[in-house]
């Protein structure tokens, strides 16, 4: 059985077929650049989402170093406050020494109110003699 086709026809089923293969191309491609579209987008909004959460952890990472230089210089102030402080107090007196000293001058100054009371005993005999001398002279 032998089977004969016409050179025209077989050119127009050869084009129909290259026409369906083409249009059966071409929306693939249509599908597979929608797919892509939509894979940019995801790829664009994950990429925002990361971008904004690395600049917030950058902007708490400059917050964080601002803080701590701050502590620093806090640190370092208190630091040289403290060295003031012992060395101050590696110079001053001793306390025991100062509160000997206000007892010695306490008690001193008790010794002499106690002298001037009897200054003051004194002065008021000798003005009562001279008083009642000067009475019966009279």
């Amino acid at each position: 059985m032998t089977i004969q086709v016409d050179f025209w026809v077989l050119v127009n089923i050869l084009l129909a077929f290259f026409g369906f293969a083409f249009a059966v191309w071409k929306v693939l491609d249509r599908k597979q650049d929608a797919r892509f579209a939509n894979m940019e987008a995801a790829r664009m909004a994950g990429g925002e989402h990361w971008d904004s959460r690395f600049n917030a952890l950058e902007a708490a990472q400059k917050a964080a170093s601002a803080e701590l230089a701050r502590r620093v210089e806090i640190a370092e102030a208190l630091r040289v406050d403290v060295a003031k402080i012992m060395g101050s107090r590696e110079n001053a007196p001793d306390v025991s020494k100062v509160y000997d000293r206000i007892n010695e001058v306490a008690d001193e100054v008790a010794r002499v109110a106690g002298e001037m009371s009897a200054l003051q005993r004194s002065v008021n005999r000798v003005e009562n003699f001279l008083l009642n001398r000067k009475g019966d002279e009279a």
